[in-house]
Formats: structure tokens, sequence, C-alpha cells
């Protein structure tokens, strides 16, 4: 069971509470993902376990950060920490129906069924993790351009050392990146959308997207201004308003084929994140 610092730790060091924040983010979806996502042959008893500690966790969480609010305005709702304990809580209970045992093609059925039961939950309270995490980041940058760092001095201090020389290797490589920049077309280094995301010029690509695959694609094109690129594949598939089961499935076209920006400029980076990358630079001949 994960224990909060007191009030003073994070209003010293916000970006700790950034940390707790999405370490709780992360608690709530691997016990999540315990439950429904995994066979009725599970270990119910842990489950339960599982989800009570959890729910206890995030209790914790909301009172320190309801102390923190107390002196410091901090942009973290933690009522919706509590509402997300609360889901899970009630959620616990919906077990026992699922604890009979069976065989074969009836557990087959049996788990979809409880997948389904939770489907819905996980994504409500997912969306509550990560616009609070989303808001919090927004917080810490505003903050930051508010309150730079003072600049540093041209002359080193005598104490300081010297920056180390670049090596040749690191020379050369700096000579190809620049002669790579001025050898592209200025479209080369373009990425533009319409407003309505159907259309993307995307590093001398175009791409065209049905209304869903807009949905997605203005969800990671903004997180990818943000500097935070990566988003989880159910906060895609929500925003996309389909009835697919896969964020996948969104972007597959007539003729079973996929949509040109998959795979190039929408890339997966882990189980269940995707991001836009930009295409990767020409090699310059030696």
């Amino acid at each position: 069971m994960q224990d909060w610092p007191d009030a003073n730790s994070w209003i010293a060091n916000p970006e700790t509470l950034l940390n707790d924040l999405e370490k709780l983010s992360e608690g709530f979806d691997e016990v999540m993902m315990r439950g429904p996502s995994t066979s009725r042959t599970l270990d119910m008893g842990q489950v339960e376990l599982n989800w009570a500690n959890f729910v206890t966790t995030a209790r914790r969480f909301s009172r320190r950060l309801r102390a923190v609010q107390a002196r410091v305005s901090f942009p973290v709702d933690a009522n919706a920490i509590i509402r997300v304990a609360d889901i899970v809580d009630e959620l616990n209970y919906g077990h026992q129906r699922w604890q009979t045992s069976t065989d074969g093609p009836d557990r087959e059925h049996t788990t979809m069924e409880f997948k389904e039961l939770y489907f819905e939950p996980y994504v409500m309270c997912h969306r509550i993790f990560v616009d609070a995490i989303s808001t919090f980041r927004e917080y810490l940058s505003l903050h930051e351009r508010a309150n730079p760092e003072a600049p540093v001095e041209d002359k080193p201090h005598i104490n300081d050392q010297a920056t180390p020389a670049k090596t040749a290797g690191e020379l050369e490589t700096q000579r190809e990146e620049d002669v790579r920049i001025k050898g592209m077309k200025a479209e080369e280094l373009d990425a533009r959308c319409s407003d309505d995301f159907r259309s993307v010029w995307w590093f001398g690509t175009h791409y065209s997207f049905t209304t869903n695959q807009s949905n997605v694609v203005n969800l990671l094109w903004t997180a990818w201004k943000k500097k935070t690129p990566e988003v989880n594949d159910i906060t895609l598939l929500d925003a996309s308003g389909g009835d697919g089961k896969r964020i996948r499935d969104v972007f597959r076209e007539a003729g079973n084929k996929m949509n040109d920006a998959w795979g190039t400029m929408i890339q997966r980076v882990r189980k269940d994140t995707l991001k836009l990358v930009a295409p990767e630079p020409p090699k310059i001949p030696t």
C-alpha cells in the first residue's frame, strides 16, 4: 500500500505531487486490469485484496491533497480521486457473481461478460486520471515559464569545470544534421492540419481521415504539441466516438485496408499506447 508525503513535501516540490498522481493512476490501471482482463481461474480473494488496498490508498491521497489545497491552489480535484475510489469499491462487490467455477466455452463466455461489466467504469475512471495529470502538467509548465531560472552567466566561475570540447564523432554527427536540414524542402519540415483534423500534412505526406479517425488524431496531435505524445488506447478509443473494440479497428478502411497513417504517422510505442511520430531523416551519402 502506497503511503504519501505530508503536505509540506508536495508544496515544496510540486513535481513530486505529479509523480505521485501518476503512481496512483498506474495503480488504478493495474488493479482494474487484474480483475476484468484475466481469466476465471484468477484468485478472486487476491483481487479483492488488491482492490481494497487501492481504495484505501486513493482515499489517503485525497486527504493529503485536501491538506495541500488548504494552502496552495493546485489544480487537482480531490473529489475526483474519491469518485474513482468509490467506483472501484462498488465494483468490488460484483466479484461475487463470477466466483462459480465453469469450464470450456462457458468460462470464456462468462469472462467476456465480466470484461464488459468493467469496461465503461474503467474508461470513466481512466479519463479522470488522464485529465488530472494533463491539467497538472500544464500548470507546472505555466508555473515554470512564469518563474524562469536565473540566466546562466557567460563566463564560468573559477571553480567551474570548462565545457569539454566535442569529439570528432560528435562534430561529424552535428555536421550531418546541419547538411540534412539545409537539404530538406520547407514542406518536409512542416506539420499542419485542418480545423477538424480530417486532413493532415505530415512532414511532406498528406493523410485523410474519417470523422472517428480525426477525433483520435486530434487527441494525439494535442499530446504531441504538448511534448507528452503517448496516449493510452482506451483514451483514444473513447475519444473516437466509434464502437470498435480495438483502436486499430478505427483506422481500418474498405477492403480491410489500414489507413496510410497507421504505422507511419501513428505508431505504437507500448503494448497499449500510441503517439505521432515524425519520419526518420534521410540518410546522407558518405
